[in-house]
């Protein structure tokens, strides 16, 4: 996901992120300088609930299997797109509509 983020950044795009294990209090040692030295900045574009991500965001990226973004295809509005990399619906299938599962 780092690397992910980091090229959205290099292409200009804005990015939003929601990770509740990834807090500047808890992340330490090699994992958070690992962080810190790939997305410099990358605290500025935390947020602190899913919500705040999803009503920001043109394409929703999810990324970890966390039941917390089992939600997010109900709170998804009109041309708002979701890219599933853990395929957090189950079955659900890519539909070209809104909704594309990737990487499983």
């Amino acid at each position: 996901m780092v690397t992910l983020i980091e090229r959205l950044l290099g292409k200009g795009f804005d990015v939003s992120i929601y990770d509740r294990e990834v807090r500047r209090a808890q992340l330490i040692g090699a994992n958070r300088e690992y962080i810190e030295r790939e997305i410099p900045h990358i605290w500025e574009l935390m947020r602190e609930s899913v919500g705040e991500v999803v009503a920001r965001a043109d394409v929703l990226v999810i990324g970890n299997g966390s039941p917390e973004f089992s939600s997010v295809a109900d709170r998804v509005g009109d041309g708002q797109r979701i890219v599933d990399l853990v395929r957090i619906f189950g079955n659900r299938r890519s539909d070209g509509a809104g909704y594309e599962g990737i990487c499983w």
